[in-house]
């Protein structure tokens, strides 16, 4: 499954697969920002401002526009972003919001820059498993114009494909 959740003329945000597993699941998440007709100069502070903003930790500060936010809204209401840095992070009251829905990067963030495109490749993992229904992945990214955009996935796919994982051992 690989699908364009949003674009602009500067940049595109990709779900490139969904893995299933017994107690949760792997979003797999493409951005790219491209220099389009921005000087040398620009695209340098433009690529470092984002490289920047992925190291950060956003608590209770503003979010700079640089920020790639990747979120989950389940139908009964419950919502998560990615922006808790990693699951050791994620505090009980942080828990106590969204109980028992994580969606945390697996490794930090993977990017790259170069002359004309800068990548970040996101592995999220989603814990639970969503509701066999239909939920919301939402995405933002200000500095490449894409304002905040919804897409349905299928959660009943998810949770039919995760009744087809086996453990890697026995008990």
């Amino acid at each position: 499954m690989q699908e364009v959740i949003a674009k602009s003329d500067r940049g595109k945000i990709v779900l490139v697969e969904i893995r299933s597993f017994l107690q949760g699941c792997v979003l797999e998440i493409n951005a790219v920002a491209r220099r389009g007709d921005m000087s040398d100069q620009q695209w340098s502070s433009q690529s470092n401002k984002i490289g920047s903003a992925l190291l950060g930790d956003y608590p209770s500060e503003e979010l700079p526009a640089e920020l790639l936010r990747i979120g989950v809204q389940l139908r009964d209401g419950r919502k998560v972003t990615s922006l808790t840095q990693n699951l050791s992070s994620v505090e009980e009251e942080d828990r106590s919001k969204s109980p028992n829905l994580l969606l945390v990067p697996m490794r930090g963030h993977v990017a790259s820059a170069g002359d004309t495109l800068f990548q970040i490749n996101e592995h999220l993992w989603m814990q639970p498993l969503p509701p066999a229904e239909p939920f919301d992945l939402v995405v933002e990214w200000p500095t490449v114009g894409i304002p905040v955009t919804r897409r349905s996935i299928d959660g009943a796919r998810i949770v039919n494909a995760a009744q087809q994982a086996t453990p890697f051992w026995d008990n």
